[in-house]
């Protein structure tokens, strides 16, 4: 059996209603589904850690960003980690960052944006960025 660690980190969303967000992230490996706290506002910091238990490797993380909404909750965007991209360690304390910050999702849509240290990717109003997410399997 391997455990697989992931650290939710933070978000910036770049549609003009962000700042009304109340986001939360939810995880989902095989049949397990976990999921971070609400924050407000268009750069949400969650900070939290979540550990998985998988005996399948070939088989991946599903993210989701979701806003939490008075009578419905409303889908942001997903990115979906293929086990096997994540790299292997034998010690518990070993950790391998998958970042998510560059990649860009709209409507279910997965775009890859390539931006440099000093700019940021040119999105549509209707384009999420996923949280920064930090994963190990161990």
């Amino acid at each position: 059996m391997s455990l697989l660690s992931v650290t939710v980190k933070k978000a910036r969303f770049v549609c003009e209603e962000a700042e009304q967000f109340n986001s939360y992230v939810t995880l989902k490996l095989q049949n397990v589904k976990s999921t971070t706290v609400t924050v407000k506002g268009a750069n949400p910091c969650w900070e939290q850690d979540f550990l998985f238990e998988t005996n399948d490797m070939n088989t991946g993380l599903l993210v989701e960003v979701w806003c939490k909404g008075f009578l419905w909750d409303r889908f942001l965007g997903y990115y979906y980690v293929p086990l096997s991209e994540v790299s292997y360690m034998n010690e518990v304390t070993s950790k391998q960052s998958y970042n998510t910050s560059t990649d860009t999702v709209s409507a279910g849509k997965q775009e890859q944006q390539h931006i440099s240290s000093d700019s940021m990717p040119d999105t549509n109003s209707n384009a999420q960025p996923l949280p920064d997410i930090t994963n190990t399997v161990h």
